[in-house]
């Protein structure tokens, strides 16, 4: 769907073992993957639908399509999907709910093709991730809470292991990560530690190599 940031290199072990696994990307866990075999009634809970990879468009799957669309999801695909819907097809599509075909976007670093641009990605989650990361590569998910919102990072970064050995751990590699909220905020509490953070402004977190951190966000009542 999208590459990740290249992995950091450990001390001593400049061939990381985890570098192809395991890695952070620039969006977090922005996307859930269902099959084409999915309902309407689920498709609709998404504001956004990718449609990636050689997709067919029989009525059944099209008629799933249609009703999220209707439901308020927004629907992207690549030119190829768009040449594979008849005239007929799109224009139940486009009729039912906000339909858009991306332009044929390369990945620079890796030389080959992507189902999204990274610009394109990067408004999604500027419009529908309640807050937006930044600061030193690591994994991310957002999820909901009774009091608000919660983050958790992890940093994979800093430990070497082998097969037969015990893991190394290296101190200074060490994730410094900026949560900035686009929502207003009461209060901001780290979970591991219990400490209490200012909740103006960005709020800045280290993750030691090889741990994770949970930050909540206490909505505003």
């Amino acid at each position: 769907l999208y590459s990740s940031p290249s992995r950091l290199p450990v001390p001593g072990s400049p061939e990381n073992p985890e570098a192809r696994y395991l890695q952070p990307t620039r969006f977090g866990e922005l996307a859930d993957v269902v099959l084409s075999t999915a309902t309407g009634a689920l498709m609709r809970r998404y504001p956004v639908i990718l449609l990636a990879g050689d997709m067919e468009f029989p009525p059944g799957f099209l008629h799933e399509l249609i009703t999220a669309l209707e439901g308020g999801s927004r629907l992207l695909m690549h030119p190829r999907h768009a040449a594979a819907l008849s005239p007929a097809d799109r224009r139940r599509l486009e009729a039912a709910g906000p339909v858009e075909v991306l332009p044929v976007w390369t990945d620079p670093r890796t030389g080959r093709p992507a189902a999204v641009p990274d610009a394109r990605l990067a408004r999604i989650a500027d419009e529908w991730m309640p807050l937006g990361v930044g600061g030193d590569p690591v994994q991310y998910q957002v999820n909901r809470n009774r009091l608000g919102w919660v983050v958790e990072l992890v940093n994979n970064d800093g430990v070497v292991k082998t097969g037969r050995t015990a893991a190394v751990v290296h101190p200074g590699v060490v994730a410094r990560v900026t949560l900035t909220p686009r929502f207003p905020v009461a209060g901001v509490r780290e979970w591991s530690t219990g400490r209490e953070l200012p909740a103006e402004g960005p709020v800045r977190i280290e993750v030691p190599p090889g741990e994770s951190r949970f930050v909540e966000f206490t909505l505003e009542p």
